[in-house]
């Protein structure tokens, strides 16, 4: 079974995260930092994204459980697609 909520958290990144539980049989907790590409675009001409918020243009961190790095990408890739400018800059295990 697997299942989702959003909670804001704290791991180790600077800003406040936004968690994704996925059910962790098994799994390991990654930490995964993601911007918009056109949200920072924007954000550099004085701009604003009629959807996503500016922040998006620094990142956000977002907690993941999975069986490896590749599938802590794939889960985040899904609820943040790139052909919507979503970038995955960083894949991390948590310690």
């Amino acid at each position: 079974m697997r299942w989702s909520c959003r909670a804001n958290l704290k791991w180790s990144c600077d800003i406040a995260l936004e968690h994704i539980f996925e059910t962790n049989d098994g799994q390991s907790a990654f930490e995964v930092r993601i911007y918009n590409q056109v949200v920072r675009e924007l954000v550099k001409d004085n701009r604003h994204h009629e959807i996503f918020d500016d922040q998006w243009a620094d990142g956000r961190c977002h907690g993941v459980f999975a069986c490896s790095a590749d599938e802590a990408r794939s889960i985040v890739e899904q609820r943040y697609p790139v052909d919507e400018g979503f970038v995955v800059e960083a894949v991390d295990p948590r310690e």
